[in-house]
């Protein structure tokens, strides 16, 4: 049975406006990003060859791509559901006017914190807290769905509720908590930020109650585990999910920088079925304590982090606990 992806990312450009201390993207990309004629091309391959998938156009910061407005309602006219991932520093309210006219349908904002300080000093930029807030104003104002991304590190882990309660007072939709992964920029921070088996577990559960109790969408990203605690996908790295790169280039997922194939090289279609990568992932033959986990097949670990913290993509995934102690997650069942 061939897969079809169900959410595809295309990081529009590796140019951004700040310096994240998190930032999945290393400091030294170079290279020729997709033009406008490419973009086109792949968003009409990506309509035929897999419907009407939900089409994320990151970044980078996406607002810096000078045509990004044109790829949106070429996207939005083949059908695809769109949405825009921003820091949310540039988008005023004449940003949000074109978005609503171009039928967006959803835009996520990044906040790492309630407080302004925190969330300044981790995105290197004095004053982001405050125009990504009022970014969220204009959004509510337009009857633009919004959602915010959190990234969650073992410094603010303890903020996750106030963070959500935050959201909903600015009229978010949702709240996507992002376990942090040790790539790109993230490795440099691994040791003091990357949350251990025991901290992973005791976020999930708070996300789990959380989502129980509040009226929005509340899930967690980079955290397949979560599929033992609630009806959720696990990893879907090469399986539901990949990312195009603002080169062109396919991988699994934003953060597991091994390379399946290029856009300018072959097919967005060969490249999901064929590629060598994607066609390991698809095996579920993992290694460590995801090998002989009771719910493999449900959550397969996350590759991502698997590979950042130890080179094999294939490998345990160690911020579980079933990895970290090495026994059948069964055990932990709830």
């Amino acid at each position: 049975m061939v897969l079809t992806p169900r959410i595809i990312f295309w990081e529009t450009t590796n140019k951004c406006n700040l310096k994240c201390s998190h930032c999945r993207m290393a400091k030294n990309n170079a290279g020729t990003e997709l033009t406008t004629a490419e973009a086109f091309t792949t968003i009409k391959d990506i309509k035929e060859n897999f419907g009407s998938v939900i089409l994320v156009l990151s970044g980078g910061e996406p607002l810096l791509r000078k045509d990004i407005f044109e790829i949106i309602a070429y996207a939005k006219k083949m059908g695809l559901i769109t949405a825009l991932a921003t820091n949310g520093v540039l988008l005023g309210e004449e940003q949000v006017v074109k978005l609503k006219e171009l039928g967006i349908d959803r835009v996520s904002l990044s906040l790492d914190s309630v407080n302004e300080k925190i969330h300044d000093d981790a995105r290197g930029c004095l004053g982001a807290f405050k125009k990504t807030k009022l970014a969220a104003e204009f959004l509510k104002k337009y009857q633009i769905p919004f959602q915010i991304n959190y990234t969650v590190t073992k410094m603010n882990k303890n903020d996750i509720r106030n963070v959500a309660e935050m959201a909903m007072s600015i009229g978010a939709c949702a709240v996507h908590y992002f376990i942090l992964v040790p790539v790109g920029c993230g490795k440099e921070i691994e040791k003091e930020a990357m949350l251990d088996a025991e901290d992973n577990e005791q976020v999930l559960g708070v996300i789990k109650n959380l989502a129980k109790e509040l009226p929005i969408e509340i899930r967690p990203t980079c955290a397949p585990q979560y599929a033992r605690l609630a009806v959720s996908s696990g990893c879907l790295a090469g399986t539901g999910t990949f990312f195009i790169s603002s080169y062109g280039d396919i991988y699994p997922c934003g953060y597991l920088p091994v390379k399946a194939g290029s856009l300018r090289e072959n097919s967005i279609k060969k490249i999901w079925e064929n590629s060598e990568v994607f066609q390991n992932l698809r095996t579920n033959d993992f290694k460590g304590g995801c090998a002989v986990c009771g719910v493999k097949e449900k959550c397969r670990g996350c590759r991502a982090r698997a590979y950042g913290v130890t080179g094999n993509y294939m490998a345990g995934d160690i911020t579980c606990l079933a990895e970290s102690t090495r026994v059948q997650s069964t055990n932990f069942l709830s």
